[in-house]
């Protein structure tokens, strides 16, 4: 809804100018959930990453796919999105990025009843977060693990 009160429309992409805004609103739309908004706004984040080379932002795409086919009930291209997401966050180091990612997993092992598996993704998630002092993640992390405990 702010795009059009940005004066940027829908749908108008123009390389490296909205990559900022498309990959901010496609990892917001990730954290609540918006199938909706995901399937517009990851299509825009991995346009732009991809045009303007951004790998961050390209990473931040494949997690909101990620998400969006998990919200859909396509486990497995879920699975490789958030896994292509892992290996981009590994080879830039960003280790709050990777921390999430790997919750992303942990999301999707429980949707898929793998209780060992979406512990073990939940352990990556907590060590990250709390080796980088990310509390509210690191109590996301650990509330997901003693709900599965």
């Amino acid at each position: 809804m702010a795009l059009p009160k940005m004066g940027a429309p829908p749908g108008n992409v123009a390389p490296g100018a909205d990559h900022d805004l498309y990959a901010m609103l496609a990892d917001t739309c990730a954290q609540q959930r918006d199938l909706a908004g995901l399937l517009k706004y990851a299509t825009l984040a991995e346009a732009t990453a991809a045009q303007c080379g951004h790998q961050l932002y390209l990473g931040i795409a494949h997690r909101a796919w990620g998400v969006a086919h998990r919200l859909a009930g396509a486990y497995a291209a879920s699975e490789a999105r958030l896994r292509r997401a892992l290996e981009i966050f590994e080879t830039l180091d960003t280790r709050w990025q990777l921390g999430r990612t790997w919750a992303e997993l942990g999301e999707l092992a429980t949707a898929q009843h793998n209780r060992p598996q979406a512990q073990a993704y939940y352990q990556n998630a907590l060590q990250l977060f709390e080796a980088l002092g990310a509390q509210p993640d690191a109590t996301r992390a650990r509330a997901a693990l003693d709900a599965l405990a």
